[in-house]
């Protein structure tokens, strides 16, 4: 158990929140899973919550002054129901408290969660925790078993002539621990308005078993407790059956196509452009598959690569880049010999043309990824971007490349061209930036020969310059090993 006074760090930021729960006078407890509630405190698992529907808000309002971020899931999904939000609040050492609050619990058949069948209130009993002062109330394990039996009613199948239906797994464990110590079976008691039911609950040879009569009065007294007509029955089956089909269908299409189709939790309201920034060397691929990686286990989480040495149009690239080499002298700095002047000077002209039509290309697959990521991003994605274009250096960090002589005008009519593509890019912003800094040392160990020191040098100067421009730009030391930075 941890100390009250001085928990640990990933604790921090749960003992803060129950605080300022506690302040604002927030109704609110832990109603599932009570024998994991140390390891949702410190974000392994999440914390499941039930708050007071009258104070969803101010538990809203307390959350996001945590800097709280909500999910959303896929609509078609199990837990994308009306009254039951995910947030997601981070803490020091980079990890987060995952949150899953219902605001008034609701049960119904698998991928339709439709009746509102206990609130907070309904709840008989709730215990203080001891690992924070003030206390993480939690249910005991009595409602917990009561609200196990609710949460499973319409997952068990009853057959015709049987009196007892086993339990799911996950009730069995719960369940067990609300018998009373030496008996082997226990009454469970709920209160639908003026209505009373009772369910028998018997453990045999280490299963649980429940009255087959019980659960189908459950069944009953929710559904007339809600308000649903006597079709709500068939109902059910039928979308839960097309639910769980479309959601079968979107995963299956996601696992095929990354990035394409939203089976993950997205944010709400819009996503994040993550951009990554740094001279060659300083891991800037490495640390945006590991952001995806980390991410993509709870969001909706997707890459863009804003670089020029990579693409769909490398084809294109490549024979312009051919182009472009066929208009270099034998020797750099060295006449051809068996060429004219004249021949020389339009060689130039094509040489000039063809590297000018090349980074055009380039600037128009960064602007089209640009737009991309803030697609993604507007779609409730985290965008993870692997770069992102400046517009105030000729020719360095993936900035408009240096113009050619006005004299060559087509080449400099189409480096114009290109030009008004990176002032287009500049109305885009990403909502986080981060500057990789390292030395010349760590790049050449990494990637040897990729870029000189000088010029490895005048990138740096250029960040600094940008930072400058935005004091919110975050700087990490990218010297570190790959897990700590």
């Amino acid at each position: 158990m941890q100390s009250q006074k001085q928990p640990a760090d990933h604790l921090k930021v749960a003992e803060t929140l129950v605080g300022r729960l506690a302040e604002a006078g927030i109704r609110y407890g832990v109603y599932k899973n009570i024998s994991s509630i140390t390891d949702g405190l410190a974000g392994i698992t999440d914390l499941d919550l039930l708050v007071a529907a009258d104070d969803a808000q101010r538990f809203r309002e307390v959350v996001t002054a945590l800097n709280g971020i909500s999910g959303v899931p896929c609509r078609f999904y199990d837990n994308a129901v009306a009254g039951r939000e995910d947030w997601f609040v981070p803490d020091s050492s980079g990890g987060y408290l995952h949150l899953d609050t219902s605001f008034g619990l609701r049960i119904g058949p698998k991928f339709w969660k439709r009746y509102g069948a206990l609130d907070y209130e309904s709840v008989r009993d709730w215990q203080p925790g001891d690992l924070f002062s003030p206390a993480l109330a939690r249910v005991a394990p009595y409602e917990e078993a009561r609200i196990a039996v609710l949460r499973s009613i319409f997952k068990l199948t009853l057959w015709p002539g049987r009196s007892w239906v086993r339990a799911d797994h996950g009730s069995t464990v719960l369940l067990s621990a609300a018998l009373p110590a030496g008996e082997s079976s226990c009454i469970l008691k709920y209160q639908f308005g003026p209505h009373e039911m009772t369910c028998r609950v018997r453990q045999r040879g280490g299963l649980v078993e429940l009255e087959s009569s019980a659960v189908r009065g459950l069944r009953s007294a929710v559904r007339a407790h809600c308000g649903s007509s006597s079709l709500a029955a068939p109902l059910d089956y039928l979308v839960h059956l097309a639910r769980r089909t479309i959601y079968f269908v979107a995963a299956r299409l996601t696992q095929a196509s990354p990035g394409k189709t939203v089976a993950k939790r997205t944010i709400r309201p819009t996503g994040i452009i993550i951009a990554l920034i740094g001279p060659d060397g300083v891991g800037k691929s490495t640390q945006t598959g590991r952001l995806v990686s980390s991410f993509q286990k709870k969001f909706r989480c997707t890459s863009v690569y804003l670089g020029s040495n990579d693409g769909s149009w490398m084809k294109i690239r490549g024979k312009l880049r051919a182009f472009f080499r066929r208009g270099r002298s034998p020797a750099a700095g060295a006449p051809s010999a068996d060429k004219s002047p004249r021949q020389r000077k339009e060689r130039g002209k094509y040489h000039l043309l063809g590297a000018a039509l090349w980074r055009l290309v380039i600037a128009v697959q960064r602007y089209a990824a640009i737009r991309k990521a803030v697609r993604l991003a507007g779609s409730g994605a985290i965008v993870i971007t692997d770069r992102w274009p400046q517009n105030l250096e000729f020719g360095m960090l993936d900035g408009p490349s240096v113009p050619p002589p006005q004299a060559m005008r087509l080449a400099f009519l189409v480096s114009r061209i290109e030009r008004s593509l990176y002032r287009r890019m500049e109305q885009f912003k990403p909502n986080l930036t981060i500057h990789l800094d390292a030395d010349f040392a760590t790049s050449y160990a990494r990637k040897p020969g990729d870029i000189e020191e000088a010029d490895f040098e005048l990138r740096l100067a250029l960040m600094k310059e940008m930072r400058g421009r935005d004091p919110a730009i975050v700087i990490v030391d990218s010297r570190q090993a790959m897990q700590q930075v």
